[in-house]
C-alpha cells in the first residue's frame, strides 16, 4: 500500500516519494511470515538537501557567467579607452600644429602690413637716388678755382631736381662746369639760371646758380624692403 507524507496545516510541504509499507503474509503451510514491498531508507531531509545543492550549482554557474561577462566588458572598455586616448593625443597634436600655424599666419600678416606701409612711404618720397654718387659726379666735374656753396633738392618736382649754387674765379670756370654737367650723361635739363659778381669779401669773382634733373638709375627698392614671398619664408 502506497502512502504520502501528511501535509501540515498553514505551511507548504514538498511532496515526498511514495513510501511502500511492508505487509506481512503468513504461510499457513510452512508457518513462516514473509514481508513483501520496499522499505524507504532515505531520511526526510535528503530531497531538500538535493534541491539546495542543485540551487547552489545553478547559482555558481550563474555567478561564473556573470564574471565572464564582466571580464569581457572590462576588456572591451579598456580597449575603447586606449583608442580614445590615442585619438585624444592626435587631436592635441593637430591643435598644437594649428595654433602654431595661426601664430605664423598672424606674424606674416603683420609683416606684410608693415611692408606695405613702408612701400607706401617710399612711393610717397619718390625714387631713391644715391646722393653720394651724385656728389661724387659733381666733385669730379668741378674745375679748379670753383667750389659749391649750396645744394637744394626740389621735392615738388616729379623728378629729382637740384639747385646748385657756387662761386668761381671767372666765367670760363662756370661754363666749363656747366658743359661738364651736360656731357656727363647723369643729368638732364641743365639750366644756368644766373651768373653774378660775388660779394666783395669773396676771393672768387663770379657767383652762379644751376638747376638740373638727376637721371641716375634709382636703386632697387626691393633691396630695401623684402617682397611678400621672402616675408612668408622668414615667418615660417
Amino acid at each position: 500500500m502506497f502512502e504520502t507524507a501528511p501535509k501540515k496545516a498553514g505551511r507548504f510541504a514538498w511532496p515526498r516519494w511514495p513510501v511502500m509499507r511492508p505487509t506481512a503474509r503468513t504461510d499457513s503451510l510452512a508457518g513462516e511470515v514473509e514481508f513483501s514491498g520496499e522499505v524507504d531508507f532515505l531520511p526526510p531531509w535528503y530531497p531538500q538537501l538535493r534541491r539546495r545543492r542543485a540551487a547552489t550549482i545553478a547559482q555558481a554557474w550563474a555567478t561564473g557567467a556573470l564574471v565572464l561577462v564582466l571580464a569581457c566588458w572590462g576588456a572591451s572598455m579598456r580597449q575603447s579607452l586606449g583608442r580614445s586616448r590615442h585619438e585624444l593625443a592626435l587631436l592635441q597634436t593637430r591643435c598644437a600644429a594649428l595654433t602654431h600655424r595661426d601664430e605664423v599666419q598672424r606674424r606674416l600678416v603683420s609683416l606684410q602690413s608693415m611692408y606695405r606701409a613702408e612701400q607706401a612711404r617710399l612711393n610717397a618720397l619718390g625714387p631713391h637716388v644715391p646722393m653720394g654718387q651724385v656728389l661724387g659726379v659733381l666733385q669730379d666735374l668741378l674745375p679748379e678755382r670753383l667750389c659749391l656753396k649750396q645744394l637744394k633738392i626740389d621735392a615738388s618736382s616729379p623728378n629729382l631736381r637740384l639747385c646748385i649754387k657756387g662761386v668761381g674765379s671767372g666765367n670760363d670756370q662756370v661754363a666749363e662746369f656747366v658743359t661738364g654737367i651736360e656731357e656727363s650723361g647723369c643729368f638732364s635739363n641743365v639750366t644756368l639760371d644766373s651768373v653774378e659778381d660775388a660779394a666783395p669779401a669773396s676771393k672768387l669773382s663770379r657767383e652762379f646758380q644751376v638747376t638740373l634733373d638727376v637721371t641716375l638709375a634709382p636703386e632697387n627698392q626691393s633691396a630695401a624692403s623684402p617682397p611678400a614671398a621672402e616675408l612668408s619664408a622668414s615667418a615660417q
